[in-house]
């Protein structure tokens, strides 16, 4: 999405609906404000570079993941490599966009959630970039 496709934070109100909690995984790559502001809309977040857990392999993390029924929000491009999900996992959100500043990252999670926040992401790959949003779905058992 061109900038001016994806609005500020503040010039967009919230779409009104139920929203469901979610249980995130954040990768290392992310910076602590997108875990802090997906805890302060109440999501439970487990951010590996809080929990100290640096160097794991993204299979480790992707396993971590499914036990925990956690989707990912990464910005590791050889994470979404379909090849590693070909089983069943709750999600990953994989932010690539051009600004990958804090604030930036947040607003964008911001709009996604606000519009696709309801959305299962079971076995999906949400691809959030500067002109679109994508879903890819992994085949789970292929």
């Amino acid at each position: 999405m061109p900038s001016s496709m994806l609005p500020s934070a503040s010039s967009e109100p919230a779409l009104e609906s139920k929203r469901a909690l979610r249980r995130w995984l954040v990768d290392e790559n992310v910076a602590p404000q997108v875990a802090r502001f997906l805890r302060d809309r109440g999501d439970d977040v487990l951010d590996l570079k809080e929990a100290g857990w640096f160097g794991k392999t993204d299979e480790e993390i992707l396993t971590l993941a499914r036990e925990e029924g956690r989707c990912v929000v990464t910005y590791d491009v050889d994470f979404v490599s379909i090849r590693r999900l070909r089983d069943a996992h709750p999600g990953i959100v994989f932010v690539r966009t051009r600004d990958l500043r804090p604030s930036r990252v947040v607003t964008v999670l911001e709009w996604f959630l606000d519009h696709y926040g309801n959305r299962d992401l079971r076995n999906n790959v949400a691809v959030i970039e500067d002109a679109r949003v994508r879903f890819r779905r992994a085949a789970a058992g292929s």
